[in-house]
C-alpha cells in the first residue's frame, strides 16, 4: 500500500496539467481499500478487478505516445509562387530639359556635350566670323543635324521641316539648330552670342541655349521658355 502511494506521488511531481489530475483520481482510490476489505470473496474480486482495469486505462493514456497533427497554415494553403520581379521600365520624363551653355570653342577641338545619356548631345563647332558659326554632326552620339529658318522661338519649331542631310552647317548668332542624337532624341539650339578673337573680340566664345525633349518625340510646339 505504502509502495503504491510513492509511485503514485513520484509519478504525479513529473506531471503537469491533465496528468495530475487523473493521478489525483487513481490516488483518490486508496480509500476503497478498507471497504473492500470488508466485502465477501466474490464482490471484493470483481470490484477489485474493475478498479485495476480502470487504472489501467487511465495509465495507458497518459503514458502512451500521441500523435500531433501538423495542421497547414491557412496563408500556406492559399499562397500563389510569386513570380519573379521585373522592374518596370524607367518612366518617359514629358518635361523637356532646358540649359545655357558657354565654352571656348578653340579648345577641346570645338567639342562641347549637353545633357546626360540617354539625352547626351557631343556637338561640335569650328571658327566661322564673330557674326556665325559652324556646326558638326561629327561626333558619334550625333546622328544628323539641321538649320532651322525663318523662326524666332523654340515652339515654332517643326523638325518636319527641316533639312538634315548635311554634315556641318553655318548658323548665324540668334540662328537655330536642330541635332538628333543616335538614340531619337531631339534638341534644339540657339545661338545667343558668337565671339572671334581674330577679329575684335579678346577670345574665342560662343553661348548658346538648348532645350532637349526627353519623350522621344520632335514636337516643339508646346515649349515654353
Amino acid at each position: 500500500m505504502g509502495i503504491i502511494h510513492g509511485k503514485i506521488v513520484l509519478i504525479k511531481t513529473s506531471l503537469s496539467g491533465t496528468g495530475r489530475l487523473i493521478l489525483e483520481a487513481i490516488n483518490s482510490m486508496k480509500d476503497l481499500l478498507p471497504w473492500l476489505a470488508t466485502l465477501t470473496f466474490a464482490p471484493k474480486i470483481i470490484i477489485s478487478t474493475i478498479v485495476v482495469l480502470f487504472a489501467g486505462f487511465i495509465l495507458l493514456l497518459i503514458w502512451s505516445p500521441r500523435s500531433e497533427t501538423v495542421r497547414p497554415n491557412r496563408l500556406d494553403e492559399h499562397a500563389k509562387p510569386s513570380a519573379p520581379k521585373v522592374e518596370a521600365p524607367a518612366p518617359i520624363n514629358k518635361f523637356p530639359l532646358f540649359g545655357d551653355a558657354r565654352f571656348d570653342y578653340s579648345n577641346n577641338d570645338g567639342n562641347y556635350t549637353i545633357g546626360e545619356f540617354p539625352y547626351d548631345f557631343e556637338t561640335k563647332w569650328s571658327k566661322a566670323s564673330d557674326a556665325s558659326i559652324y556646326v558638326y554632326n561629327d561626333r558619334p552620339s550625333v546622328n544628323r543635324l539641321g538649320l532651322v529658318t525663318d523662326v524666332s522661338v523654340f515652339s515654332e519649331i517643326d523638325v518636319s521641316k527641316i533639312d538634315m542631310t548635311s554634315r556641318s552647317k553655318r548658323v548665324d548668332e540668334g540662328g537655330f539648330v536642330v541635332i538628333e542624337n543616335v538614340r531619337g532624341y531631339f534638341a534644339a539650339l540657339r545661338v545667343n552670342d558668337i565671339k572671334d578673337r581674330s577679329r575684335s573680340d579678346k577670345i574665342d566664345e560662343l553661348a548658346f541655349r538648348y532645350i532637349i525633349l526627353r519623350s522621344r518625340d520632335s514636337d516643339f510646339s508646346a515649349v515654353t521658355e
